[in-house]
């Protein structure tokens, strides 16, 4: 038995492991100087134990509390943040080795590293975030165990049992996953403000969407019921432009009352079936900062916390801050006839100064054209015929920037082809709009879904026609249509600036294997996301609908603690079956069956009592079969206290022996009670 205030020099070298893994799964949320802090405390550690340095002083500790915690206030600016929190708790779980003198000490830092493990999930609940959390809960629970193990030379042991009580308590989590009621993560909550993420803004000027092309960064997952569309059907719709002041457009702007964080809009009336081809999906949004989400045209959805807005798009109630999973129906080639007068007046307004030359070209196309179709038409021939590029790169335009674009540099951006398109058609009296959002997706060969990156990410325009109603046109696919059946990344490859935030990229490094290894792990997290992740009570609910249909609430308890019961006690009887008692060697079987023959003799073998001994009483008792006793006697301390290499030969000889033994007492026994008789 170790003392109460002894250390283990084994629980040091566990904790100290959870310690730098906890760390690294941290990284991405941690300054780099606490690397530096950490050396130091370990460093110390390591000098205490080795006689060479005493505890720190009170004095010194307290430095280094107000270093760590003023070099955190400087990094995060708000330290009350999840991210600055979650720092504050990783100080203390360093700075505690310099105080571990007793066991109560170790349980406070093993207990901080279990908070730890929970808090990752604050940032990230991916599949390689689990498998970190699990194995760090393992090393934690190795630290644990070993702090009650006095022998050094077993460095392995508190692993071995720390996986088999992590996997004997597997079953136990499962069931609790999938019965136990759902209530929103806790993760769920943030406090603070947190920074901002690459993706779409609420405004578009010339260069904002261009700039998105510099990053690789996963916007969305989706999958669907079905086959996947062609890429001219896969616009991903997230806002709709109206307001313009000459350079920027902007969403309209609607008055939200003071004690409303979100306005209710009546919710249209799903088409009916056979209306329009329609397509059932479901996406997984990454966190974005942003309510707005992503939906081809015209989508609906029974998800808690999205409202349908006006211009068919999609909102949540709440911004993006953890990967948000929604399934969606939507109907194409559904025109879109919501159109009232004051719509139609913000559709058609120009802010004046601004553009003269194009608005002259519009009133001159427009006299010429038949109809407003016609002149839409009319529009994308002069894109085609002009020597128009599309390019990450364009000039900067001035003042009168649509009027630069058409009719000097003619370099642009999918955003310059929809700015000016929309002008152009406002400006011979047709109602349009912009719309932003993302364009295509990559197929992952693995696994049949779409990943949406934010070098995807698109804008284009749609027009009113009367008549018809709303209608998408995309004056990009006029100058570069390989843009929207190849995709950004064919369509961009090429050009200097493509990804140029991201420089790794496996794409932009062109290494295939690179590539396809990353499509395969993305495979794994998408799989995870859905059936892990976005496991909600919505899901959960659904799920018991599917396999128990509709029960009661009274047997929907009883299930849920019949499931329980079952894991535990399968848990219990392979325990128990664990620790049954050794089957008897085959010797010590036909010992045993000596012992009871001669039981009601009252000769049966005592507690304790050797083999040689308890022939010798025997042979006392029964003189005629010494010679049996002592045979029998000598084949089982062979098989017994000797090595040897096989036993059956012994065994086989001890039968008839014991079988001889057997019969001669029983005919005794039977003489003397006829004698009796």
């Amino acid at each position: 038995m170790t003392s109460v205030s002894h250390i283990p020099r084994l629980c040091f070298f566990w904790l100290f492991a959870a310690q730098l893994l906890l760390m690294v799964s941290h990284l991405s949320e941690l300054p780099w100087w606490i690397w530096l802090l950490w050396s130091l405390c370990y460093s110390w550690r390591l000098l205490i134990y080795y006689g060479r340095l005493g505890f720190p002083s009170i004095w010194f500790k307290t430095l280094l509390i107000l270093i760590g915690l003023l070099g955190l206030g400087r990094h995060y600016g708000d330290i009350f943040t999840v991210s600055g929190m979650n720092a504050v708790l990783m100080l203390a779980f360093l700075f505690k080795i310099l105080e571990l003198k007793h066991r109560r000490d170790v349980y406070v830092v093993i207990f901080l590293g279990y908070f730890l493990v929970g808090s990752r999930f604050l940032f990230d609940q991916g599949l390689s975030s689990a498998g970190i959390a699990m194995l760090s809960l393992t090393l934690l629970l190795s630290s644990q165990i070993a702090l009650h193990t006095s022998n050094a030379l077993q460095r392995w042991n508190p692993l071995r049992l720390a996986s088999l009580m992590m996997a004997q308590a597997l079953p136990i989590m499962m069931v609790l996953f999938l019965v136990f009621p759902r209530i929103g993560p806790i993760w769920g909550l943030r406090l603070g403000s947190e920074p901002a993420r690459v993706g779409l803004s609420d405004t578009m000027s010339p260069g904002d969407i261009g700039s998105l092309a510099r990053h690789s960064d996963l916007a969305f997952r989706a999958s669907f019921k079905g086959e996947i569309p062609a890429p001219q059907d896969l616009y991903w719709r997230a806002l709709v432009m109206t307001e313009f002041d000459g350079r920027t457009w902007r969403p309209l702007n609607i008055y939200v009352p003071p004690m409303s964080d979100h306005l209710r809009f009546p919710r249209l009336r799903e088409p009916a079936p056979g209306t329009g081809r329609q397509l059932a999906y479901r996406i997984i949004a990454e966190p974005s900062q942003k309510r707005w989400l992503f939906a081809l045209p015209w989508a609906f959805t029974s998800t808690r916390g999205i409202e349908h807005m006006p211009q068919r798009r999609l909102q949540a109630r709440k911004p993006i801050k953890q990967r948000f999973h929604y399934e969606l129906r939507s109907y194409l080639d559904v025109a879109s006839t919501d159109m009232d007068r004051a719509s139609r007046v913000r559709n058609l307004a120009l802010p004046d100064g601004y553009n003269p030359r194009s608005r002259e070209l519009a009133q001159q196309w427009r006299a010429a054209a038949a109809s407003a179709l016609a002149y839409v038409e009319r529009v994308l021939t002069g894109y085609r015929e002009q020597p128009f590029v599309y390019t990450l790169s364009p000039p900067t335009l001035g003042r009168h920037s649509v009027d630069d674009f058409l009719f000097k540099t003619r370099r642009g951006f999918c955003e310059h082809y929809a700015s000016s398109f929309v002008v152009l058609m406002r400006a011979a009296g047709i109602p349009a709009r912009v719309v932003a959002g993302y364009q295509g997706g990559k197929r992952n060969p693995f696994e049949p879904y779409l990943l949406v990156y934010q070098y995807d990410a698109h804008a284009w325009a749609e027009v009113w026609l009367d008549g018809i109603g709303w209608q998408r046109v995309d004056p990009t696919a006029a100058v570069a249509p390989h843009r929207i059946e190849l995709g950004s990344e064919q369509a961009l490859g090429s050009e200097s600036g493509f990804l140029a935030e991201s420089p790794f990229s496996p794409v932009r490094l062109k290494m295939g294997w690179l590539r396809s290894l990353q499509l395969r792990a993305d495979q794994l997290n998408f799989l995870w996301y859905r059936w892990v992740v976005s496991y909600d009570h919505q899901r959960q609910r659904s799920l018991y609908k599917d396999w128990l249909g509709q029960l009661p609430r009274w047997q929907s308890l009883l299930l849920f603690f019949s499931s329980l019961a079952l894991p535990l006690g399968l848990l219990a009887l392979w325990m128990h079956w664990r620790r049954r008692p050794a089957p008897p060697a085959p010797a010590d079987r036909l010992w045993r069956q000596l012992s009871r023959h001669f039981a009601p003799m009252h000769l049966e073998r005592q507690l304790g009592e050797g083999p040689t001994h308890y022939i010798e009483r025997l042979k006392t008792a029964y003189p005629d079969l010494e010679r049996e006793l002592d045979d029998l006697l000598k084949l089982y301390v062979e098989m017994t206290y000797q090595e040897l290499g096989t036993s059956h030969t012994h065994v086989a000889q001890m039968k008839p022996l014991l079988k001889q033994i057997q019969a001669s007492t029983t005919a005794r026994s039977q003489r003397e009670m006829s004698g009796i008789v």
